[in-house]
C-alpha cells in the first residue's frame, strides 16, 4: 500500500468558495507574483486552489503550497488553526498526483508564537520555526511525535466520521493501516518542508508594509507603467481577485506573461497595441508565406519593445520572428536587411539610461557582411541612417575584439555611405531633401566612436550649421530631432566622462539653433491640444460642432506636416476625411484620401504602409456615397490590394469593421446597380469574375441577403437614398455630373468624363465645398437660398477667370491641367481655383460686397482656410499619384449612356443646413 492511500481522510476544502475576498491573501499572491516576474522564474500560481497559494514549476518539477492569514492571536502546537494546518498539509503531503514533485509548504501569518504555558508547547513551535534541520535530535523527536499525535487525531476523526459508509469502509481500513505504519523518515520528511513565518505584526501593520513591498517591487517591473505606481497597483490587484473568485481552477492560474498583458492592456494605445501583436505572434515558429504588413507589424513590434521593454524577457521571441525573414533566401533584400538591422539592435540591447551596449555581436559577422553588401544605391535618407547606425555599433563592436571584421572592410563600407549622401547632395536636391542629407553625413561625421576626437566633431557641426540658413525655405523639414539626438550625445558623454572639448563644440551649436528647435516642438503640444478638441467637439454632436471638430482636425493637420511628425499627420487626414463624408461633402472627403495615400507613400517609410489600406477605404466611401459607383469599385479593389500587401492580418477581415462596412457597400452597389441600370450587370460580373474569394466568400452572400430583403419587401431607393447625396453610377457616360445640395443651393458641376477631366473637375468641386463648408461654420445667411447653379468645368491651357455662360446661373471654369512640383507653382495653381470659387459665390451673396470682402480676407488670414483648401497638394497632383489612368480608361465608362435623371432621388438631400 502506497502513501497516496491516506487521501482519503483529507477534508473537501474550496478556499475558493470561502476565503474569497480576504486582502491579505490576494496581497501576498500579488507580491508572489511580481516577484517571479522580475526574477524571471517560471511558475504557475494558483489564486484559492488546494491551500491560500500553490505555485508549481514544471521544469524543475517543485510545488510549494501556502497558507497566508491574518489572525488577531498567537500561536503555540496546541491552538486549532496550527493543528488544521499541519492536518491539511499533510493531506495534500501525500496526495498521489504530487508524488514526483518536490513539495514544500509555508505557514504564513503576521502573527506570533504564543509564551510557553503548560501543555501548549509554544517553544516547539518557536524552534520548528527557527528551521528543521537546527533543531536538536531530542526536540525533534518530541516535535515528532506531537505533530504524529495531531495526525493520528485528525485521521481517527475522520474515519469516525466516515463509519458506515460501505462504499469507503475498505479504503479506510487501509489508509488506517497505512498511517500505522507511518516510518519516522517519512515523518520528518514532512515536517521538514514545511515553513513557518510569524511576522508578529498586527493586523494593520501587515497590510501596510505588504502594500509598500509591493509598490517598491511596481517600480522595479521591466515594463511600462500605467500611470502613477498606485494605477499599476490597482491594475494588478484587481486580476489577482478576479482570478481567485473563478470556479475552474485552471482559471485561477497567474503567469509571468499574465502580468505583462494586464499592464500592457491597461496601458496607452501603443502598448496595448504590442500586446496583441505579441499574443499573435509569440507562438509562431515558421513562415507560411511573406506578407510585407505582417513583416512591419513584426518589425514595429520588436522595436517598441526594444526601446520601452528592454529588459522584459520578450526578446528572443521578436530575434527568433526576425531569423526567419534573415534565413530565408525567396524574401526581398530590403526586407532582410530590414530585419539583420532590428536583430542586431535587440542583441546588442543598449541601456536606455547609459546607451551603452548589454549584448554584443559575438558571431553576427555573417549577417553584418550581408548587410552591407547588399547596399540599395537609392536608398531613402532613413535607409542611410540605418546604415550609419549598423556602421556605428559595428565599429565599436570590431574595436573591442567582439567580431572578427576586418578595418578594411568597415573603411569600404564606411566610404560607400559617405560617397551615396554626397552623390545624392551633387544632385542639387529640393531644399527638404537637402536638409536631411546635410542631417545624415553630419550625423556620419560624428560616428559615435569617434565622439572622444574634436576635430571629427567640429567637421559634424560645420555640416549641420549648412542647414540653418535653408530652414526658412523647408516645408517639412525641421531640426528639433537633431537637436534631441546631440543632446543625448552629451548626456552619454557626461555620463562616460567624454572631453570637455567634444561636449563644448556640441553645446556651441545647440546654443544656435535650440530656439528654432523649440518653436518646432510647441508645434506638436499644440497640434495634440487641436485634436483633444476637436474630439470635444465631435463628442458633443450636432452640424455646428462637426464643422468646429474640422477646423480643429485641419489646424493639427497643418501644423504635423513635417518629417518628424508625419504619422500625426497622416492620422489627421485619415480623422478629416470620414467627417467630410459624414457631412456629404464627399469631394472633400475624397481630397483628404487621396492626401493621405499620397503622405504615406512619400514618407519612405513602408512600416506606415498600412494606412494605405485605411485611405483607400475611405477614397471607396467617397465615390460610393457621391454615386461614383465604376470608380468605387477601382477604390474597392485598390483597397482589397493594399491590405493584401501592407495589412499585417492579410486582406481578409471577419471582425474587422472597415472590411465588414466596404463589403456591404459593394455587394449593394453591384446589386441596385442592375436595378437602377440593367445595361451594367455584363459589366459587374465582369469585374467581379476576377475576384475569386473575395466575391465568393463575401461579396456574392452579402448581394444574396439583400435580395432577400428586398423580396421581403424592403425600398430599394430609400436604402439608396440613406448612403447617397448624388444620383448613383453618376459616373459613366460621356458627361459626368456632380451634384450636391449644400446651404440650400443645388449645384450641378459638370466636366468631360475622362481621366483628365475627371480631377480637373473634382478639383473645382473640392475647392467649393471647403469654402461652403466654412461658410457653413462662420456665416451661414452670407449666401441666398433656394438657387440653382450649373458649373461647366473645361480644361484650359493657361490660367483664367470662371465665366458666366448661357444665364446668370450657368458657369464655364476653364482650369488647366497641372503636375508642378515647385511650391511657388503650387501655390499659384490653388490660388487661382479659389479665386474662381470666390467670384462664383460672390455672385449669390446676402450681404454687400464689402462685408463678403472682409469675410473672405478673415477666411484666409485668420482661419487660414489655404491650408485646409490646399494643404498637401493641389487636388490634381494626388489624384494622379494615386488613380492609374490605365485603371480609369479599362472601365470605358463613356461606352455606357448615362442613368436617367432623378432615378433616386425626387429631390436632392439638403446639406450644411
Amino acid at each position: 500500500m502506497h502513501l497516496s492511500q491516506l487521501q482519503i481522510f483529507s477534508k473537501k476544502r474550496d478556499a475558493s468558495a470561502i476565503q474569497k475576498g480576504y486582502e491579505f491573501q490576494h496581497l501576498k499572491t500579488l507580491k508572489t507574483w511580481l516577484e517571479n516576474r522580475i526574477g524571471n522564474v517560471d511558475e504557475w500560481i494558483y489564486c484559492d486552489f488546494e491551500e491560500d497559494i500553490f505555485q508549481r514549476d514544471l521544469a524543475k518539477e517543485k510545488i510549494r503550497l501556502r497558507q497566508v492569514k491574518l489572525y488577531s492571536t498567537n500561536f503555540s502546537f496546541s491552538s486549532e488553526e496550527i493543528q488544521d494546518t499541519i492536518a491539511n498539509f499533510f493531506m495534500l503531503y501525500v496526495k498521489g498526483e504530487y508524488m514526483f514533485d518536490a513539495i514544500t509548504f509555508s505557514f504564513e501569518t503576521n502573527a506570533s508564537v504564543k509564551n510557553e504555558r503548560q501543555g501548549n508547547d509554544a517553544d516547539l513551535l518557536r524552534e520548528l520555526s527557527a528551521g528543521w534541520e537546527d533543531m536538536p535530535d531530542d526536540r525533534k523527536v518530541r516535535a515528532r511525535e506531537r505533530i504524529r499525535g495531531m495526525l493520528r487525531k485528525y485521521i481517527e476523526g475522520e474515519a469516525v466520521r466516515r463509519d458506515g459508509d460501505s462504499a469507503v469502509a475498505e479504503d479506510v481500513k487501509r489508509a488506517q493501516e497505512v498511517f500505522a505504519s507511518l516510518s519516522d523518515e517519512v515523518l520528518d520528511h514532512f515536517i521538514g518542508s514545511i515553513h513557518w513565518q510569524f511576522d508578529g505584526l498586527s493586523t494593520n501593520d501587515t497590510v501596510d508594509q505588504l502594500r509598500d513591498e509591493i509598490v517598491d517591487l511596481i517600480g522595479r517591473l521591466p515594463l511600462p507603467q500605467v500611470g502613477p505606481a498606485i494605477a499599476t497597483f490597482s491594475v494588478l490587484y484587481t486580476v489577482v481577485v478576479d482570478r481567485s473568485i473563478r470556479d475552474d481552477p485552471e482559471d485561477r492560474k497567474l503567469l509571468s506573461s499574465d502580468l505583462d498583458m494586464a499592464l500592457l492592456n491597461a496601458g496607452d494605445e501603443k502598448a496595448q497595441w504590442y500586446a496583441g501583436v505579441y499574443e499573435k505572434w509569440s507562438p509562431v515558429t515558421s513562415m507560411m508565406e511573406f506578407y510585407s504588413g505582417q513583416f512591419y507589424e513584426i518589425v514595429d513590434a520588436s522595436r517598441f519593445y526594444r526601446i520601452n521593454m528592454y529588459d522584459a524577457g520578450h526578446k528572443e521571441v521578436w530575434m527568433r520572428l526576425l531569423d526567419m525573414f534573415i534565413s530565408n533566401p525567396d524574401v526581398e533584400v530590403k526586407y532582410r536587411r530590414k530585419a539583420i538591422y532590428e536583430y542586431l539592435f535587440l542583441l546588442v540591447n543598449p541601456d536606455p539610461f547609459s546607451g551603452k551596449p548589454i549584448g554584443s555581436f559575438v558571431g553576427q559577422e555573417d549577417k553584418i557582411r550581408y548587410y552591407f553588401s547588399n547596399r540599395v544605391i537609392t536608398a531613402s535618407e532613413e535607409q542611410i541612417r540605418e546604415d550609419r547606425m549598423i556602421f556605428t555599433m559595428t565599429s565599436s563592436q570590431a574595436l573591442v575584439g567582439n567580431i572578427s571584421i576586418q578595418a578594411a572592410e568597415l573603411q569600404e563600407w564606411g566610404a560607400a555611405i559617405t560617397g551615396l549622401i554626397d552623390s545624392r547632395l551633387a544632385t542639387n536636391p529640393r531644399v527638404d531633401e537637402r536638409c536631411r542629407l546635410l542631417e545624415l553625413k553630419g550625423d556620419f561625421e560624428m560616428n559615435i566612436v569617434l565622439l572622444q576626437h574634436e576635430g571629427a566633431v567640429k567637421t559634424a557641426m560645420d555640416t549641420f550649421r549648412e542647414i540653418v540658413p535653408l530652414l526658412p525655405q523647408t516645408s517639412m523639414y525641421t531640426i528639433a530631432p537633431l537637436v534631441r539626438t546631440l543632446e543625448g550625445y552629451i548626456n552619454l558623454l557626461v555620463l562616460v566622462g567624454g572631453r570637455q572639448g567634444v561636449i563644448d563644440a556640441i553645446e556651441e551649436f545647440l546654443g544656435e539653433v535650440r530656439d528654432t528647435a523649440v518653436k518646432a516642438e510647441g508645434k506638436h503640444d499644440t497640434a495634440h491640444g487641436f485634436v483633444e478638441r476637436g474630439g470635444q467637439y465631435l463628442e458633443a454632436g450636432g452640424l455646428d460642432n462637426m464643422l468646429q471638430a474640422l477646423h480643429y482636425f485641419h489646424r493639427a493637420k497643418s501644423l504635423w506636416f513635417a518629417d518628424d511628425a508625419m504619422e500625426g499627420h497622416v492620422l489627421a487626414l485619415l480623422n478629416i476625411s470620414p467627417l467630410y463624408a459624414e457631412l456629404g461633402m464627399n469631394v472633400v472627403a475624397k481630397y483628404h484620401a487621396l492626401c493621405a495615400i499620397w503622405s504615406t507613400w512619400h514618407s519612405r517609410d513602408e512600416s506606415k504602409y498600412n494606412r494605405l489600406a485605411q485611405a483607400t477605404g475611405f477614397l471607396f466611401t467617397a465615390d460610393f456615397r457621391q454615386g461614383a459607383w465604376v470608380t468605387a469599385l477601382d477604390d474597392y479593389e485598390m483597397f482589397i490590394r493594399a491590405r493584401m500587401d501592407w495589412n499585417p492580418d492579410g486582406w481578409e477581415g471577419n471582425e474587422d469593421e472597415m472590411f465588414a462596412e466596404r463589403v456591404n457597400d459593394t455587394a449593394f452597389m453591384l446589386y441596385a446597380g442592375r436595378q437602377f441600370h440593367p445595361e451594367m450587370g455584363v459589366y459587374f460580373d465582369y469585374k467581379t469574375s476576377r475576384w475569386g474569394a473575395l466575391k465568393d466568400k463575401y461579396v456574392q452572400p452579402a448581394m444574396e441577403n439583400m435580395e432577400k430583403l428586398m423580396d421581403e419587401g424592403r425600398d430599394i431607393k430609400k436604402v439608396a437614398r440613406r448612403h447617397l447625396t448624388n444620383e448613383p453610377l453618376s459616373d459613366i457616360g460621356p458627361v459626368r455630373t456632380i451634384s450636391f445640395n449644400a446651404l440650400d443651393i443645388q449645384w450641378d458641376i459638370e466636366f468631360e468624363n475622362s481621366y483628365l477631366m475627371n480631377a480637373i473637375g473634382e478639383e473645382f468641386t473640392c475647392m467649393l465645398q471647403i469654402f461652403l463648408c466654412e461658410i457653413a461654420r462662420l456665416k451661414k445667411g452670407l449666401l441666398k437660398t433656394g438657387m440653382s447653379v450649373r458649373i461647366s468645368v473645361v480644361q484650359s491651357p493657361g490660367y483664367d477667370t470662371i465665366k458666366k455662360h448661357i444665364s446668370a446661373d450657368d458657369w464655364i471654369a476653364p482650369i488647366p491641367e497641372f503636375r508642378g512640383k515647385e511650391q511657388k507653382e503650387i501655390g499659384y495653381h490653388c490660388a487661382t481655383v479659389s479665386i474662381m470659387v470666390k467670384d462664383l459665390l460672390q455672385e449669390y451673396i446676402a450681404v454687400t460686397d464689402e462685408e463678403f470682402e472682409a469675410f473672405w480676407k478673415m477666411l484666409h488670414e485668420k482661419e487660414l482656410v489655404g491650408e485646409k483648401a490646399c494643404g498637401v497638394n493641389p487636388y490634381q497632383k494626388v489624384y494622379y499619384n494615386a488613380v492609374s489612368k490605365d485603371v480609369f480608361d479599362a472601365a470605358q465608362r463613356t461606352a455606357f449612356t448615362s442613368p436617367p435623371a432623378e432615378k433616386v432621388f425626387g429631390e436632392a438631400q439638403k446639406l450644411l443646413v
